[in-house]
């Protein structure tokens, strides 16, 4: 009997592992985790709570660069900086950029850092812990 329970948790696991690999079945999970914050008034436990930590559904793809360069994908480059900062929201990291010798305004890589770090999250690369709408972010 025990083996059979340790055998169907086996397969369980890797119908899961295999189903997480999917991209519908990833959006699937995102939907399932917002209905869930809809129905019990902004949070995932049903408690009213200010903060709260999004976990990453997929596992990482982005590596971390070992050092900067205006020319990596801005995966890339959003990865060096929470690297280098450890912490920070959007605006934290747009400073480092800045820093590092990226040109463009402070609203464009704003926007750019935004999509960016959404792709990293959904990839679970990022972590992030929300304060309403203001997320930080790290690795």
């Amino acid at each position: 009997m025990e083996d059979n329970l340790k055998a169907l948790l086996e397969i369980e696991k890797n119908l899961e592992f295999q189903l997480k690999q999917n991209p519908i079945f990833v959006r699937l999970e995102s939907i399932r985790e917002t209905i869930k914050i809809f129905k019990n008034g902004h949070s995932v436990n049903g408690k009213d709570s200010i903060a709260r930590i999004v976990e990453p559904i997929v596992i990482t793809t982005t590596t971390i660069p070992d050092k900067y360069d205006t020319d990596l994908t801005w995966k890339k480059k959003v990865v060096y900086v929470l690297k280098i900062i450890g912490k920070g929201y959007i605006s934290d990291i747009v400073k480092e950029l800045k820093k590092l010798g990226e040109k463009e305004s402070d609203e464009w890589l704003t926007k750019r850092v935004g999509i960016t770090i959404s792709h990293l999250r959904t990839e679970g690369t990022v972590k992030a812990k929300f304060i309403g709408k203001k997320g930080e972010y790290w690795l």
